[in-house]
């Protein structure tokens, strides 16, 4: 909910500096595509935090998935062309893509994908906007690590990697292992297992072993405890060009 997410955003000021909600859905495209006027974000969520909280970076997010994904890979300019307009006129700072696909034992979508993704964030580039990229494994067919990282347009790459379940945690280890071009980083989802200090100074710790500079949040008012956002802020503070970006669920 906005007054929770925006209190967040307030208490953590400094720490928390890219705010980012879901805000498009994006279907296949063609040459005379356009996006809506009425973007349901901009009330809701990008007029509210550029007001209260000016200094805040918005990333909205951009998820596009299966054959539509597969299909706008070929249309890199389109998907520029129209995006970087947006970014413009709403004075967002960048964009968070969450993009799913099936991925193929060759990695031919991956390399489309890698394609796709070095022409939108070389146009975002132009105009001194960033693009971070979620990926749901640095192993999978559909985003391997070693393609992702050798893309010359992306600025931040967040990992989902079950970190969610403490059990789980040893693979996140693992995934930061990779030591990213980009501003490598993991995404959290901060429920209740991983609200205790033990287990967050643990995955803190692994990320800087691993050299991570991006840390993403799913923000679950619910279950988020104030012994995690504390000790992300201390490790952010003590991070070299550290940035922690919430995610609007």
């Amino acid at each position: 909910q906005l007054p929770q997410y925006v209190s967040l955003l307030e208490k953590y000021r400094g720490a928390i500096n890219i705010a980012s909600s879901y805000c498009y859905s994006v279907g296949p495209l063609a040459p005379t595509s356009t996006l809506p006027d009425d973007n349901f974000c901009l009330k809701d969520f990008t007029t509210p935090i550029q007001q209260r909280i000016p200094e805040m970076h918005v990333h909205p997010i951009i998820q596009m998935g299966g054959d539509n994904a597969l299909h706008n890979f070929g249309r890199a300019e389109i998907f520029a062309k129209l995006f970087v307009a947006e970014a413009l006129k709403l004075n967002y700072s960048g964009y968070f893509l969450d993009v799913e696909f099936h991925g193929d034992e060759h990695y031919e979508n991956a390399k489309k994908y890698r394609d796709f993704l070095h022409v939108f964030g070389s146009a975002l580039h132009e105009h001194n906007k960033s693009m971070t990229v979620l990926s749901r494994s640095v192993d999978s067919h559909a985003t391997p690590a070693s393609i992702l990282n050798v893309i010359g347009g992306l600025d931040g790459f967040v990992v989902e990697s079950g970190t969610h379940e403490v059990k789980l945690i040893e693979e996140f280890v693992r995934a930061m292992g990779y030591r990213f071009k980009p501003r490598g980083g993991a995404l959290l989802y901060p429920h209740g297992e991983l609200n205790s200090k033990p287990d967050i100074q643990w995955v803190l710790s692994a990320m800087t072993q691993s050299g991570c500079q991006e840390l993403a949040f799913f923000a679950n008012f619910q279950d988020m405890s104030g012994v995690m956002l504390t000790e992300m802020k201390r490790w952010l503070e003590g991070a070299n060009n550290g940035t922690m970006h919430g995610v609007r669920q």
